[in-house]
């Protein structure tokens, strides 16, 4: 296998941000690396399955790049090949369809959106599932259990062994550069366990890491997986967190600097101490930012300016380091990127202003530093959506005096026949009564949208932003939250580490809205600021681990009439059926309006009275509590009446648990 040299080239990348050193195979067998290339990545990026709209884009992009459809064929043909063919014999032809076909093809079509369709086409056709199993392959057949330039220098004899290794090692990086649909299929794939196992295996020699290409590239495809939320708990099963510590401490700054980086995406707040107790972490990215800022090109240890200021946003989710990071000095970086910055820095800039925000002793440090304000209240009207949305989001929370919608706009009818705002109000200002406001992250909207379209057959009005509205978006929200009564949080970790949804749960707790937590993630447990503003709410799963009716049901229960109006004509289907379990049409009196004389007759009528415990202690105001704990949380229900009540016996604990069920 050849050394490893380094080539230079700056290049555009697609939808993902930029990656840290991608290597490339092109005109010989030698690997080469290139400097990574500019792009960036929206926080609320939405699966294909879930973004109608995205798939439009797409399309568009098959009709605009005609010269690529020949390779997209022969990427077909080749993953086919390499499903067909795990075979010894076929390794040195597999070797070449990486090298002269997808490795050429990625350096000989070299702007964003062709580098984003060849990406993504690959991901569509299944390469990422089709490459991991190659791999597994390939360790099985070599006997590896992971792999390094020892183990390659081993198995290179008399074939190509070690270079087949780098071959697909390289396509995964360049391509996961290239796409996060790429990156995300992936890490779906199982194939990121391999380089967690590489990492692991040279955790004890991270001073002669300097030589290892093997955790270089491992290195390279995890920080660009790690940008894709979908991959953070996969990443975390791996114990990744834990694996790429050794590597803060090498002396390899490029190697430190994306170890640092991946685990400012997938740290979270029980992890945090990993940063704190080496707190020289900070000053390392933030003089990486210093130091870029002062190239032209704005590029430091193979990272661009944007990047480095979105990994500190990403440090910057845990609300102790916000404080941190701007006691370091980084405000007058963040405003020097939003003054000189192309688009792409201003943007990124002004959503870490936003994210630092949320700290309260950093709102007046923000207000002071010189030109911030100024440079924001100028951005916040720019012609590039994306960068006029993140100045208004940081202006809106460093600026509390503005926390106010002021006067309030009705939606105009154009305004909800074309999706811009879902708020089915009528009447006058002073007649119309209350919505339901949907508080979500543009993952989950697909879900959503079947929740609020149920929610409004059995009669809700209900506000949900449909298309992201930029610029008027967070008046629009206010406005929202505002006329409110009750606002639905749906949690996910995009929920919690989204500024944008910060900014909405929060105006939401300020105002002392009724909040419900819906769980979109499976096996989500809000913490840090999303967890204080819940506190002990009791939440409803709609993550995919109960049946969706009847999680819906409960939720009906639950909201009663509030933000249900009563001019709103009910099928008859729909109002017989949800008259069974509550939703104010024909519903029956709830336990918690229950009587002494009432609760006594239930215990009578589930022959329960003879139970000393319960006849003693049971209010109706638990019993309505229980009953919603049954329907959320049915392991500690079970686990609390047992406790509590003494219902060790088993007809006792049965006819208890079957009767509250009834209710």
């Amino acid at each position: 296998m050849g050394t490893s040299s380094s080539s230079v080239a700056a290049v555009n990348t697609a939808v993902a941000s930029t990656h840290w050193k991608r290597k490339s195979t092109k005109a010989t067998s030698t690997l080469n690396k290139d400097k990574k290339s500019d792009g960036q990545m929206d926080d609320d990026y939405t699966p294909l399955h879930v973004s109608e709209m995205e798939a439009r884009e797409e399309q568009t992009l098959y009709d605009s790049h005609l010269e690529l459809r020949p390779t997209l064929d022969k990427f077909e043909e080749i993953n086919k090949e390499i499903m067909e063919h795990r075979d010894p014999a076929y390794i040195n032809k597999i070797y070449s369809y990486l090298l002269d076909c997808m490795d050429t093809a990625y350096w000989e079509f070299t702007h964003k959106d062709q580098r984003a369709l060849m990406a993504n086409h690959l991901a569509k056709i299944g390469f990422c599932n089709t490459v991991a199993v190659y791999y597994t392959f390939l360790m099985t057949h070599y006997g590896l259990t992971y792999y390094s330039s020892v183990e390659s220098s081993i198995v290179e004899s008399g074939e190509l062994g070690g270079g087949i290794f780098e071959a697909v090692r390289i396509i995964a990086w360049n391509y996961t550069d290239a796409s996060l649909k790429f990156a995300d299929k992936i890490g779906q794939s199982g194939f990121l366990k391999y380089l967690v196992e590489d990492l692991k295996a040279q955790k004890d020699h991270v001073e002669d890491i300097a030589e290892e290409s093997a955790v270089e590239s491992a290195l390279g495809i995890l920080h660009n997986c790690a940008k894709h939320p979908n991959n953070h708990h996969i990443l975390h099963q791996y114990g990744t967190v834990e694996h790429l510590k050794p590597f803060l401490k090498t002396d390899v700054s490029e190697l430190r600097a994306v170890t640092l980086m991946t685990l400012a995406y997938i740290i979270n707040e029980n992890q945090n101490d990993i940063l704190l107790a080496d707190d020289e972490v900070f000053n390392f990215l933030i003089n990486l930012l210093r130091t870029a800022l002062l190239i032209p090109g704005h590029r430091a240890d193979g990272f661009s300016s944007h990047e480095l200021a979105m990994g500190l946003s990403g440090l910057a989710r845990n609300d102790h380091n916000k404080l941190i990071i701007v006691q370091r000095g980084v405000l007058p970086l963040l405003v020097k990127m939003l003054e000189i910055g192309d688009n792409t820095e201003q943007e990124e800039a002004a959503k870490t202003i936003w994210m630092l925000a949320f700290h309260p002793d950093n709102k007046e440090k923000i207000r002071n530093e010189n030109n911030c304000i100024s440079l924001l209240e100028k951005l916040q009207n720019d012609d590039c959506k994306k960068v006029a949305k993140a100045a208004n989001g940081a202006l809106w929370v460093v600026q509390e005096d503005r926390v106010s919608s002021g006067k309030k706009k009705k939606p105009s009818s154009n305004e909800i026949a074309d999706g811009t705002a879902d708020d089915d109000q009528e009447g006058d200002d002073q007649d119309k009564q209350r919505h339901l406001m949907i508080s979500y992250n543009w993952a989950d909207q697909k879900l959503l949208v079947q929740i609020k379209d149920r929610l409004k057959r059995v009669g809700y009005r209900v506000w949900m932003d449909i298309e992201q509205m930029g610029g008027s978006t967070l008046q629009a929200m206010a406005e929202a939250v505002e006329d409110s009564t009750v606002v639905l949080i749906c949690m996910s970790d995009r929920y919690k580490d989204s500024p944008n949804c910060r900014t909405e749960a929060e105006y939401s707790f300020r105002l002392r809205k009724d909040i419900v937590p819906l769980i979109m993630q499976p096996k989500y447990s809000p913490d840090g600021w999303l967890g204080m503003i819940l506190g002990t709410k009791l939440f409803f799963d709609f993550s995919g681990k109960y049946k969706f009716e009847a999680k819906l049901e409960h939720l009906i229960k639950e909201l009663g009439d509030r933000g249900r109006g009563s001019d709103v004509a009910i099928p008859r289907d729909i109002a017989i059926k949800a008259a069974d379990f509550g939703t104010g049409v024909g519903v029956k009196k709830e336990p918690s309006q229950w009587s002494r004389e009432e609760l006594l007759s239930w215990l009578e009528e589930n022959k329960l009275k003879h139970i000393a415990k319960i006849k003693q202690q049971l209010t109706g105001e638990h019993l309505q509590f229980l009953l919603k704990l049954s329907q959320r949380a049915p392991e500690f229900f079970y686990s609390y009446v047992v406790n509590q009540y003494g219902l060790t016996n088993m007809d006792d604990f049965m006819k208890f648990t079957c009767a509250v069920e009834k209710l």
